[in-house]
């Protein structure tokens, strides 16, 4: 195949691929202090979901999957939450969720930070679509 014929067929595919929604998502942890970790064993985390919505459509939060990267204070343990949340076009929106963990315990350990990756499923009249995102938590500074 000719550069030309194949630069130009790469050109067609991208721009016949779907564009998603500008929608963003963050993830804030609402409780945690270090205390909190210091013994090992289940504890309780609260996170508070912020989905920013700038377009002219609603969207609803349907599924979140929150992961925790690497070692930290914790291991997240719950692997999805179902949600029903539309967000209006325009709008912003707050959920406050919980999510189940493990503490590793111990001094040192109680104070290290907690990378979250999130998956965030949404549907809109457009389509279904994703939004991936990542967070980092330091215990005890929220």
């Amino acid at each position: 195949m000719r550069p030309g014929v194949l630069a130009l067929a790469v050109l067609a595919a991208c721009a016949s691929a779907p564009a998603t929604p500008e929608v963003s998502v963050a993830l804030a942890q609402v409780s945690g202090s270090r205390d909190m970790f210091f013994f090992a064993g289940p504890v309780n985390i609260e996170y508070e979901v912020t989905v920013t919505n700038p377009t002219n459509e609603p969207v609803t939060l349907r599924r979140l999957d929150l992961k925790t990267v690497g070692t930290g204070a914790y291991t997240l343990r719950t692997p999805s939450q179902p949600l029903q949340v539309t967000v209006r076009p325009g709008m912003v929106s707050v959920v406050r969720i919980s999510a189940n963990a493990i503490s590793r315990g111990g001094n040192a350990n109680s104070a290290e930070p907690v990378t979250v990756r999130g998956t965030a499923y949404f549907d809109a009249p457009s389509g279904a679509f994703t939004r991936v995102f990542n967070e980092s938590f330091t215990p005890g500074v929220m």
